[in-house]
């Protein structure tokens, strides 16, 4: 390698969650020593595995390859960080030398999977949603919390807009804390009972939140009638 090798392209699309990134040197150059391999930038960020550094060739008649594979979420966030430029330099370490390697050459090949998906209709694919529109996915299943819960595939028993599975769950029921709350459960015990009929009469006629089970800003008779309904439940 007589110079850092370089890949720079723009408009490009994020890559689909959870799939991997590979980027690609292939060339010759003097890479036969464990102290000579390739250093891969993207977007200014040095990435973690250097290539050729195991299994180099100094000078090999024909040219060789490696592969370094990081993942969608790091790509990702490089890319959004840019604008959809992707800038992949290649660097030799100080003891790759040119001259040990006239005929040197290198070139980058960038390779992944995109995802075109788009469940809100709104013209944006749902990775680039979720990467960089402030679309939520708080269960990282690459698609949109508000998809998710209109399509039915994440329930959400208690219409916060926030799929249950998210939701904050201290007696690991597999029922948000709020669900439990709202059928009288309020010591979080997995049974409407005389304990939780203390607890709402503490806070009888407060406006809750604690106790106020249908919501409407006083604890009272309303209540009652609920935690009543699901008493032994």
């Amino acid at each position: 390698m007589t110079a850092p090798a370089s890949l720079v392209a723009g408009n490009l699309t994020l890559a689909s969650a959870n799939s991997p990134v590979h980027i690609t040197l292939a060339g010759r150059g003097d890479l036969g020593a464990v102290n000579e391999y390739v250093a891969v930038t993207m977007n200014g960020t040095l990435l973690e595995t250097p290539l050729f550094q195991f299994g180099g060739l100094d000078c090999p008649s024909t040219t060789e390859s490696d592969t370094l594979t990081i993942t969608a979420e790091l790509f990702n966030e490089l890319l959004s960080s840019a604008s959809g430029v992707v800038a992949i330099t290649a660097t030799g370490s100080f003891l790759v030398s040119a001259a040990e390697c006239p005929a040197s050459i290198m070139r980058v090949g960038l390779r992944y999977s995109t995802d075109n998906s788009d469940c809100n209709g709104n013209g944006v694919s749902d990775t680039v949603d979720i990467a960089s529109s402030g679309e939520l996915d708080c269960n990282t299943n690459g698609v949109p919390d508000a998809c998710d819960l209109a399509a039915g595939t994440e329930p959400d028993c208690d219409s916060n807009g926030v799929p249950d599975s998210c939701d904050e769950d201290k007696n690991l029921n597999g029922v948000p804390d709020q669900c439990d709350f709202n059928r009288g459960d309020l010591d979080l015990s997995g049974l409407v009972n005389a304990f939780d009929l203390a607890i709402m009469l503490s806070v009888w006629g407060t406006p809750g939140p604690l106790g106020d089970l249908n919501h409407d800003g006083i604890v009272n008779g309303g209540d009652l009638g609920v935690l009543l309904v699901n008493w032994g439940t």
